[in-house]
């Protein structure tokens, strides 16, 4: 992961360089193989992702028991913040469509860098 691909994420697009060395430094990356869960709903929430390559899929299950998609992400986008910020446990899930590489970032750092920048 390099500066390039972390100033093209929204939420850092009006970073430093020296900004994005920190966060890039804070970050970690995972490796989830394809159909893995990434997120189950209702667990507590303690890590942001980032999805560097590959698809990720957010659902829900509804009041009939039947998978509603929410959403398709891919390379850049932020999943997973909501816990984070509402302190709450997660409210979907998100499962690897294909063979994903994310970015993650603990809650602590995540919130610093939030702060930070306020």
């Amino acid at each position: 992961m390099d500066l390039n691909f972390l100033s093209s994420v929204s939420i850092f697009a009006d970073l430093s360089d020296s900004e994005l060395v920190s966060i890039k430094n804070v970050c970690q990356t995972r490796n989830y193989p394809k159909n893995s869960m990434i997120i189950l709903e209702e667990e507590m929430g303690d890590v942001v992702f980032i999805v560097i390559t590959g698809t990720v899929k957010i659902t829900r299950v509804n009041d009939e028991g039947k998978e509603v998609i929410l959403a398709m992400l891919g390379a850049g986008e932020v999943f997973g913040e909501m816990a984070i910020l509402d302190g709450e446990s997660r409210s979907a899930n998100a499962l690897a469509q294909e063979n994903c590489e994310v970015i993650t970032i603990n809650r602590e750092e995540f919130l610093n860098i939030i702060k930070t920048k306020s």
